[in-house]
């Protein structure tokens, strides 16, 4: 093919020229130009048209003659290798991406010589081709342009990742899919920031949900993961104590009872100090009662990993006695069937004494912690706690029939009340219509004397309803439990305000009771000031007594006592069952 006569003067008549040949599928081809388009032309052995042959998917044997500035194409050949013009390493990576997107097995990258020689020393192009889905390529490196071949597409799943939550995330997907092996591309930024931080790259690693593998590291931040196992429990990378106050919460929210927490740097030693003391005041600002752990370390990671942990989301944080009753009593109206009180030190100290996780219930009347579960109206439970986070937790089995009637009444329910308990509402309503009286005093008195005369004390085992309202009204039998639970039902459906009080009952010679046995009573509130009422030691079987009814600060103190912080206060002086004040002896 030869062009006709006239002389070619840009770039761009060239590349036409060259088209015209490619579509006539010429073998050969000629042309003239412009002295100074020859000159560019043959600058550097030809190289600029060898670019222009590039771009037209063409090569072939070059012939010139400068003194007719003609140029003659031999032996041409065609190719569909495609190619892409790039002036910085952005578009290098552009390009490759696309390329991989298309599956090409080889491509020619046009870039300036030192932009070409730059990407051959620093081996980029190998993470590039691996972000575009290439597991291996080959490339050479000739003056301004870049020939890529032999390049092998991901024959497992793979993910690029530019930081360590897009890896977690990566690894997680994989999990899903339960891939047991895969390939990780480090993006480049990331790799260099890796190879410099050791740290990091634990982290990366020990964050995700790899729990063992075999990790082989190819060019260009190229991983390939094999032989995977997974863990289901979430990990959290904490730096400060909040990471860790946070991370636990975060853990609660949904429920996970099983996760795995990475201390870093300065974190390490004064969570470890003292038997993990501060880590575990931190625990119970987070809400966990209690848990399983168990940690290993390195001089920059330190893992800890709890398990059967329980965590309350919306705990609080407790320093007096007034705010855990408090917040027993909102627990127990709200129906929540466990409770946890996350407490200072010195509160835990206050409420479990010298006990231990071994509770025995009564094994201590003065023990404060038996008050607070008791006087709140919990009847059966377990009790666990934890001296290292203060917390103490509470499973509640049942309340008192006299409580779950109350509530279920204050909340409109009492018709969900099973039959035995509607049975025990219907004898209090009784009873208390039996009993009402002009004056508060004179119904409880007469509150007083009805359990007197119709129930008898009985503190057999086995027989549990007798620790209730239901043995004292339905049964006619009942322990002190009984007597104080059916009292407090029928004062309370009578209109009066009465309290179940825990303490000890102390030998005061007349019945026999032990030194300091484990006892129950009431206190009623009467024209503004509260008395004891102790319908079970006035039931004396030969008929009613009234030594411990009505009763004030000093006369019941000599025969009860009781954790006065935990209750409300007491009328100072005693009283008559008459009601009328009596001077103190």
């Amino acid at each position: 093919m030869i062009v006709p006569e006239g002389a070619l003067t840009t770039e761009e008549e060239v590349l036409a020229l060259l088209e015209e040949a490619r579509q006539a599928g010429a073998g050969e081809t000629e042309f003239t130009c412009s002295s100074a388009l020859y000159d560019a032309l043959a600058a550097d052995e030809f190289s600029l048209l060898q670019l222009l042959l590039l771009k037209s998917d063409m090569d072939g044997n070059i012939w010139y003659s400068s003194p007719a500035y003609r140029v003659s194409l031999h032996g041409i050949t065609y190719s569909d290798v495609p190619w892409a013009e790039c002036l910085s390493e952005t578009a290098v990576k552009e390009a490759v991406m696309q390329f991989g997107a298309q599956q090409a097995e080889a491509f020619t990258l046009i870039c300036p010589e030192e932009l070409a020689a730059s990407l051959q020393e620093s081996g980029k192009l190998y993470n590039f081709g691996g972000q575009g889905g290439y597991q291996r390529l080959r490339y050479a490196v000739r003056k301004n342009r870049i020939e890529v071949s032999e390049c092998v597409p991901f024959d497992e799943p793979w993910a690029v990742v530019e930081d360590a939550a897009q890896f977690a995330a990566a690894v997680e997907r994989f999990a899903a899919e339960k891939r047991e092996s895969f390939y990780i591309v480090r993006e480049q930024k990331y790799l260099e920031q890796l190879q410099e931080d050791e740290l990091g790259a634990k982290l990366m690693l020990a964050a995700s949900m790899l729990e063992s593998y075999s990790s082989t590291a190819g060019r260009g931040g190229i991983y390939h993961y094999s032989g995977v196992e997974y863990t289901g429990d979430p990990k959290v990378v904490c730096y400060t104590e909040e990471d860790v106050v946070s991370a636990i919460r975060q853990m609660g929210a949904p429920g996970a009872s099983a996760f795995r927490l990475y201390l870093v740097g300065d974190l390490i030693e004064p969570l470890s100090e003292d038997s993990f003391l501060r880590l575990h005041d931190l625990e119970a600002e987070a809400g966990m009662s209690t848990a399983r752990m168990a940690y290993s370390f390195s001089t920059t990671l330190r893992e800890l990993q709890y398990s059967e942990a329980k965590i309350v989301a919306d705990a609080v944080a407790l320093d007096s006695l007034a705010g855990a009753i408090a917040c027993v009593e909102d627990k127990v109206r709200s129906g929540e069937t466990e409770l946890t009180l996350f407490c200072s030190e010195a509160l835990y100290g206050d409420l479990i004494g010298s006990l231990d996780n071994r509770f025995t219930i009564g094994r201590d009347g003065m023990t404060r912690i038996y008050d607070l579960i008791s006087q709140a109206g919990i009847y059966d439970y377990e009790l666990t706690s934890s001296r290292a986070s203060h917390a103490i937790t509470v499973g509640i089995k049942s309340l008192y029939p006299g409580t779950e009637i109350t509530l279920a009444l204050e909340n409109g329910t009492e018709k969900a009340l099973g039959a035995r308990l509607g049975q025990t509402l219907a004898a209090a309503r009784d009873m208390a219509d039996a009993c009402a009286a002009a004056s508060p005093l004179d119904t409880a008195r007469n509150i007083h004397d009805a359990l007197c005369d119709g129930v008898v004390y009985e503190t057999r085992e086995g027989t549990t309803e007798n620790d209730t309202a239901v043995g004292a009204l339905l049964n006619g039998l009942a322990d002190c439990d009984g007597y104080s639970d059916a009292f407090r039902l029928v004062g309370t459906l009578a209109g009066l305000n009465v309290r179940m009080q825990h303490g000890n009952g102390i030998n005061t010679g007349f019945y026999g009771f032990l030194d300091a046995a484990t006892h129950m009573w009431n206190l009623v509130e009467l024209d503004g000031t509260w008395r004891m009422v102790d319908v079970t030691w006035d039931d004396a079987g030969d008929g009613i007594r009234y030594s411990w009814f009505n009763l004030g600060l000093d006369r019941a103190a000599r025969s009860h006592r009781w954790n006065e912080d935990m209750t409300v206060p007491l009328l100072a002086g005693r009283t008559s069952p008459s009601g009328l004040r009596t001077s103190s002896p």
